[in-house]
């Protein structure tokens, strides 16, 4: 379970991009609120999936603020490698980055002139090889 607002009186458009076959419903604020008043042990587990979701951000956060930028670029090449890319035979993984160079850097907190930065470093090691839109990247851990 995620829930999306913080308040609930706000507007909060979320949208993702799913790298995974799922299934997504939603419901209004004001239908779970209802179901809450109706239910006391459905409160209990919207606020147990609250307070685990902030633990697990929490942590996730703290964990990519110990990593240098190309550390955290490699993570991340690293996870969506292994749910989006093949393997080939050499032990490298080729995948279609779904998302544009100014995302990614975005999404990992970095500038996107540090971004492109970072990746020339990645194919000048050998690390990332770059064929139009298909990236290889070779993990190193």
């Amino acid at each position: 379970m995620n829930i999306c607002a913080a308040d609930p009186t706000a507007p909060s458009p979320v949208s993702a991009v799913a790298l995974t076959a799922c299934s997504a419903y939603r419901i209004k604020v004001a239908q779970l609120q209802e179901a809450e008043r109706n239910d006391s042990s459905l409160s209990e587990v919207v606020q147990h999936a609250l307070r685990v979701e902030v633990g697990r951000r929490t942590a996730a956060l703290a964990d990519l603020l110990t990593l240098s930028p190309t550390e955290r670029l490699e993570k991340h090449l690293w996870e969506l490698s292994k749910v989006i890319g093949q393997k080939t035979a050499h032990d490298e993984w080729r995948f279609v980055l779904p998302l544009r160079d100014a995302d990614f850097a975005l999404l990992i907190g970095i500038s996107l002139r540090q971004f492109k930065r970072i990746k020339k470093g990645l194919q000048q090691s050998g690390h990332l090889r770059l064929n139009g839109s298909r990236l290889t990247f070779v993990n190193q851990h």
